[in-house]
């Protein structure tokens, strides 16, 4: 497997409060039934992690693909029977699976690529026409191999991490990194020589000579491979204590400043910088994925465990699954089901537990929550999205917003109860004697209307999040709060913004809505005609923002569309058509403007780099982030044989 790094925290300090942070089903057409795409067979339980083909063999368009394959016999794994087959046999290196940064890659049964997620240097956007028999993501840069075993990269090249060897050919790929001083690419030769480029600053790329190896992979600053006898060689950045040089392993995975290897009969061992969060005792493993402050491995049925500092969701696995392999990254993992569906987790790509109905959805910073049809909230995916264990939570909820850190919520009686970041939560406690109609979340601020339409907002009143101290005298019939400013609609449907103009958030004069949202630095709104305009954008030079910042070239409403719903995110919005589908403009660099097709929803909330909807039936779908293309299916290769065949 391959680890890497995690730029999740520069996506969180995206995301504003998902704009009109709550959305709540107002009723939609029936979702029309859609194809599903034909289910890979099964994994079987023997293969290597080291390729056995031909180099020069067409690639089949079958489940199982085999990469290219050493000349050398002796760097072959052998095969033994199994003695005791799982229901789901996990591999011991994906090769067809592999979570990057902040994107993952996956391979169809025909050998094509597809990516997704981050794809702000290109990294989530492969070749077409191409067929690989593995795939790596790294940082910012993604590696296929052919079945001729030449490479081709694509996204991040700054350090040279894009740009493998002209003339070689190789039999496996790992891409690593987690920033410009440690993005590089590491590779096999054909004859088990490992090859390094891109950046050498801890010495990861520069590899002892005369090595051969059957596995290898790249992580941060530090690189490690296996021999053919299954002892471990390091190279880079080696913090912690490394195992003894008589060790046998079976796979070695690296992450960003930790490592993680399985001896033969699946027992873990990890080093590096741990912050004292070791493996679980007594388990063993038949694969396992380092990412970047998180480990996940799969039991011999190929449930998943996971450990580390779940800071987003990565070290919570959803329950019930069973994984053919598995992948870990920047902040979020991926598993592979043995029908070639993938599931993610943490981060961006995370989801609610399996079989969730939500009356309402808000789409926060890095979390996510919902709210079930008795008030209960779910919330998902980041150290702020859990809501506390007490009392106030025990009727339920009318209404919910999230913001970048921090998530409120109102009871049936109006009362407002937040959650989140300490500093907001404390905040909130002065206003909880308050009673609303309505409230809205952003960046570090909440606003709540009163009954009379008088506004309340509180939070930071200093730089960079501005003065959110409402218009006196004001009275609205809405309200929605952006990343460091907030607008609300009169009952005559004349808005008003106000707090850091900076983003150019003053509405245009005259019009008349129906609906607004507050984004990152602009502003989308529906006429009474449900005629979409969206206004703001391009922060100047002088805001401590501005490389998060939007473009208004890019937030240009589309013309010519009527929408029942609008909600504005980071860089992108999203509106709901009056039968149920979905458009949306604006940034698409992890497919967040890319909204399935064929989907009826009752209800959208747009994020940070995602965009998540209701169906009529209450069961959630998200695009762009981490999620996976719905209804997508990819190749499953033939494990290397699970631990208990290796005793």
């Amino acid at each position: 497997m391959l680890r890497l790094a995690v730029p999740v925290l520069a996506a969180a300090l995206l995301a504003v409060a998902a704009c009109d942070s709550e959305a709540t089903p107002s009723g939609a057409p029936t979702a029309p039934a859609t194809a599903s795409a034909p289910s890979p067979a099964p994994p079987t339980d023997s293969g290597a992690p080291a390729p056995t083909a031909s180099p020069d063999e067409a690639l089949a368009p079958t489940v199982t693909l085999t990469p290219a394959a050493s000349p050398d016999a002796s760097l072959a794994t052998a095969s033994p029977t199994p003695t005791s087959p799982a229901p789901v046999a996990p591999a011991l290196n994906a090769t067809t699976l592999s979570s990057g940064g902040g994107h993952t890659c996956a391979l169809r049964p025909d050998g094509s690529a597809v990516c997704w997620g981050d794809n702000s240097a290109g990294q989530a956007s492969p070749p077409e026409g191409e067929q690989f028999t593995m795939i790596s993501a790294g940082e910012a840069h993604s590696c296929g191999l052919r079945p001729d075993g030449t490479l081709v990269c694509w996204g991040a090249d700054d350090a040279g991490q894009a740009s493998p060897p002209e003339g070689e050919r190789f039999m496996a790929v790992s891409g690593g990194g987690t920033s410009h001083s440690w993005a590089h690419t590491c590779a096999l030769r054909l004859d088990g020589s490992p090859a390094c480029w891109g950046s050498d600053s801890e010495g990861q790329s520069s590899p002892p000579e005369g090595e051969r190896l059957t596995m290898i992979s790249a992580g941060g600053g530090q690189t490690c491979g296996l021999r053919p006898d299954e002892t471990l060689v390091c190279w880079g950045w080696n913090p912690g204590e490394p195992p003894a040089e008589d060790e046998r392993f079976i796979t070695v995975s690296v992450g960003s400043g930790h490592a993680c290897a399985l001896r033969p009969d699946g027992t873990p061992y990890c080093w590096g910088n741990t912050d004292g969060i070791d493996p679980p005792e007594g388990e063993r493993f038949a694969a396992i994925a380092s990412g970047s402050f998180d480990t996940c491995a799969l039991r011999q049925d190929g449930s998943p465990v996971c450990w580390g500092w779940d800071s987003f969701g990565a070290s919570s696995p959803p329950e019930g699954e069973r994984f053919a392999a598995i992948s870990a990254g920047g902040g979020h993992v991926c598993g592979l089901r043995a029908d070639g569906a993938a599931v993610c987790w943490g981060g961006q790509a995370a989801l609610p537990p399996a079989d969730e109905r939500f009356t309402a959805i808000s789409n926060g910073g890095g979390h996510k929550c919902g709210l079930r049809a008795n008030g209960v909230p779910v919330c998902w995916t980041g150290i702020w999205a859990l809501p506390p264990d007490d009392e106030r939570f025990a009727s339920g909820f009318a209404s919910i917003s999230s913001g970048l850190a921090h998530t409120c919520a109102l009871r049936d009686d109006g009362g407002p109860v937040c959650w989140g970041d300490s500093a907001i939560y404390e905040e909130s406690r002065r206003v909880e004697s308050e009673r609303f109609t309505a409230i809205s979340t952003g960046g570090a601020h909440t606003c709540g209307l009163r009954a009379d339409g008088s506004p309340v907002c509180w939070g930071p009143m200093e730089e960079p999040w501005g003065d959110l101290s409402p218009p006196e005298g004001a009275a609205f019939a809405s309200i929605s709060v952006g990343f460091s400013y907030a607008c609300g609609l009169r009952a005559d449907g004349s808005a008003a913004c106000w707090g850091n103009d900076s983003a150019r958030a003053s509405p245009p004069e005259g019009e008349r809505f129906a609906m607004i949202s507050a984004g990152f630095d602009y502003t989308c709104a529906l006429r009474l005609d449900g005629s979409p305009v969206c206004w703001g954008g391009n922060l100047p030079e002088s805001s401590p923002f501005r490389e998060l910042a939007s473009s208004q070239d890019e937030l240009s409403a589309p013309q010519g569309e009527r929408f029942t719903a609008i909600s504005a995110g980071a860089a992108h919005a999203c509106g709901l058509r009056p039968d149920g589908s979905a458009a949306c403009w604006g940034d698409d660099s992890a497919g967040q403007a890319s909204p399935p097709e064929g989907e009826r929803f009752a209800a959208l909330a747009s994020g940070a780099v995602d965009a998540c909807a209701l169906r009529p039936d209450g069961s959630l779908v998200c695009w762009g982030g981490g999620h996976p293309p719905a209804g997508e299916r990819f190749a499953v290769v033939a494990p290397a044989g699970s631990p208990s065949t290796r005793e």
